[in-house]
């Protein structure tokens, strides 16, 4: 019963964002008071570091359609006590239906002619990225990923006291 829930939610959350228009990030969408998707989870993490002396970061994978909107988002939250990293998703071309040629025809060309190819794209951006290699190099071993956009996914303190601990979203 409790996983039918979280399924339910976590379909209305994606079928909500993606029919509103929005070009820029899911994340920094008012859900609560005030407060977007991003700010809850900043608040989560910032939490959970004070309350167990401990330094998860948060790095947030981003596509060519949300980069400099997160970049600029980001920005508010310089005296958290929170670690934000970005990196951004690699982009395919779209596909012509009739011909199934490549839509655009330089890398140049304008946005609507690409599509970020979303999680199955994490593991190949952080690498290609250098934020893995940066993760390793601080220790970081567990990785928790989840969609920012979904609230019910929280990290639980027991599972973090390590310092090898990172999440993305």
């Amino acid at each position: 019963m409790g996983q039918s829930l979280l399924y339910d939610y976590q379909l209305h959350a994606r079928a909500d964002t993606a029919t509103t228009g929005m070009t820029g990030a899911k994340s920094a969408l008012e859900v609560k008071d005030g407060m977007s998707f991003l700010d809850l989870t900043v608040r989560q993490i910032e939490h959970l570091n004070m309350a167990n002396r401990v330094d998860v970061p948060l790095i947030l994978m981003t596509s060519f359609n949300t980069h400099e909107d997160t970049l600029r988002i980001i920005k508010k939250y310089a005296n958290q006590q929170v670690r934000i990293t970005t990196f951004n998703q690699s982009r395919y071309p779209r596909i012509i239906a009739e011909s199934l040629l490549p839509s655009p025809r330089t890398a140049e060309d304008e946005k609507k002619r690409w599509y970020p190819p979303g999680h199955g794209d994490l593991y190949h951006s952080l690498m290609r990225s250098g934020v893995l290699d940066q993760l390793l190099r601080d220790g970081k071993e567990y990785l928790f990923v989840s969609n920012s956009d979904n609230l019910g996914a929280v990290l639980v303190a027991y599972l973090c006291v390590s310092p090898r601990f990172v999440s993305c979203a």
